[in-house]
């Protein structure tokens, strides 16, 4: 997958494990796996953002209400099952790995 290529050029984990042990071998491996895995959920939800933050502006009754209106928007369950599905990908990926 996308996370697993990436980390091999990211760390020395053959390194790490062989000075460190395994144990720290696969934490550094899991890190580096999960920090390549949260780009494409970042870029997710800087989109989510800026689409909440375009129809808080564009809606005047929003802006009247405040900033509690503004955050309870009609398509935060769609990314939160975007975040759902993602995280179950990324631990099925890292076992795969």
């Amino acid at each position: 997958m996308f996370g697993s290529n990436l980390s091999r050029y990211m760390q020395p984990i053959n390194f790490i494990s062989e000075y460190y042990g395994e144990k720290y071998g696969f934490y550094f491996a899991y890190l580096a796996y999960y920090t390549a895995m949260l780009v494409p959920i970042a870029i997710i939800g800087v989109i989510f953002f800026i689409l909440q933050l375009r129809d808080y502006f564009q809606n005047e009754e929003a802006q009247a209400e405040g900033i509690k209106r503004s955050l309870d928007w009609r398509y935060n369950f769609v990314y939160s099952l975007i975040v759902s599905i993602w995280a179950t990908l990324m631990v099925e990926g890292w076992i795969r790995t």
